[in-house]
């Protein structure tokens, strides 16, 4: 074969190693299922049992009786609201937007503002029978859905090397807010519970549907 020949055929390129996959989708997915299947068994529990009933009461009572922070409690969830859930969605889907592009950055916004939707509808579509007080269903918890799905939907917004940190940072903050709402007597502790589980699970599918973006060294 004349050397021309062979010099004008092209060259291979071989893919990258990581080309076509999406890194850590796979993990994202299982912790998905995990949180969705706690979120099913703790419904189930706490909703439509008898002794899930009464042990989620009595845990309200005795928590609101005996622990304290109920004034710092009220100070805090007042500043839930649906014009602080908006404010912060745009905030985090703009920061989202610079640093892992628009997939992303509609993510980000589906995660922080529809988690209150969900756990609304949720809450309306749940029954809870008449097994030992007869109260109306109230999992899972609108106001801890709001500071978790702004929680979650900050931890997908920024850049993979800080993400860790800022779980670590906003894990406490949705702690807090759940334990208000019980300290309060305004939902059980299984709500509360439920909803974190809830922004989980959303979180871990949005990081699937839109990964982060990924910076590669060149060539």
């Amino acid at each position: 074969m004349p050397v021309s020949a062979v010099r004008d055929q092209p060259t291979a390129v071989p893919p990258r190693p990581d080309e076509g996959r999406r890194p850590g989708a796979g993990g994202a997915l299982l912790l998905a299922a995990a949180s969705a299947a706690g979120f099913v068994l703790l419904s189930w529990w706490a909703v439509w049992t008898p002794a899930g009933q009464s042990f989620d009461d009595r845990a309200m009572v005795w928590i609101a009786a005996h622990l304290p922070g109920q004034g710092v409690a009220t100070d805090l969830l007042g500043v839930v609201s649906a014009g602080a859930v908006l404010l912060g969605t745009v905030v985090l889907a703009l920061l989202a937007l610079a640093v892992h592009g628009p997939r992303r950055a509609l993510a980000v916004a589906g995660v922080a503002a529809g988690l209150p939707v969900l756990a609304r509808l949720l809450k309306l579509v749940l029954d809870r029978p008449d097994l030992v007080d007869g109260s109306a269903n109230s999992l899972p918890s609108g106001h801890t859905a709001a500071v978790a799905g702004l929680a979650m939907a900050f931890v997908l917004a920024v850049p993979g090397l800080v993400r860790g940190l800022t779980l670590a940072l906003v894990v406490p903050v949705v702690l807090a807010a759940g334990y208000a709402t019980v300290v309060l007597q305004w939902h059980r502790p299984s709500d509360a519970a439920a909803a974190a589980l809830l922004a989980v699970t959303v979180g871990a599918l949005a990081h699937v549907v839109a990964p982060p973006r990924h910076r590669r060294s060149g060539a």
